[in-house]
């Protein structure tokens, strides 16, 4: 079902999973779960749970998807009433994202995590959104000062030597080889300078 990943069998369910449970299975069956099949992948990117009650005579049973870096955001919750053939086994959805196909041939379930997670969406959308900010903004600094150490526009990449301003795309322009930091008063500074045509 999953592959690089490791299978552990357990029956010793963990309290947040008998919540699970009962949160998804007691308006239906009276049953408890008696066994836990688990799936982490490696990395940790995904991660599958199924319990079933009275296994050895196909009671009802119940699955969870779970996925997301670094956090899990997204996921997928089904059940079915019995889980002694997997060909005959019909598995019901309950988020209202998801989405059931079957493969050809057969009932075998193939699902899609689209059910948010929380906080885990929040986190995950922050995350990448925070990276994405860092590489585009991050990536346009380093290019401005090779760009301007090496006396060319920041903006256009045209030679600019000593000039204040870049006599192509006409950007303003520290004099070169001041700090960042001191442009403004460096540009004043050779503002206000005289020139040699004037008197002094």
């Amino acid at each position: 079902m999953v592959t690089g990943g490791v299978v552990e069998v357990s029956e010793d369910l963990t309290h947040e999973e008998m919540q699970w449970w009962e949160f998804a299975m007691s308006p239906r069956f009276d049953d408890k779960p008696t066994v836990a099949y688990r799936i982490v992948t490696s990395p940790v990117l995904f991660e599958f749970v199924q319990l079933i009650s009275n296994e050895a005579l196909g009671g009802p049973s119940a699955m969870r998807w779970r996925s997301g870096l670094p956090a899990r955001s997204m996921g997928h919750f089904s059940w079915t009433a019995n889980s002694g053939n997997p060909k005959t086994a019909i598995w019901h959805p309950t988020g209202r994202w998801d989405i059931r196909v079957h493969r050809r041939g057969g009932l075998d379930l193939i699902t899609l995590p689209l059910t948010p997670l929380w906080p885990g969406f929040v986190i995950d959308t922050t995350f990448f959104a925070a990276l994405a900010a860092v590489i585009r903004f991050g990536w346009r600094w380093v290019v401005r000062r090779t760009r301007l150490a090496r006396g060319r526009c920041p903006a256009c990449n045209y030679p600019v030597g000593t000039s204040p301003v870049c006599t192509e795309c006409g950007e303003a322009l520290a004099v070169v080889g001041v700090p960042w930091s001191k442009r403004g008063s460096a540009s004043a500074g050779h503002a206000s300078a005289p020139s040699a045509d004037e008197p002094v």
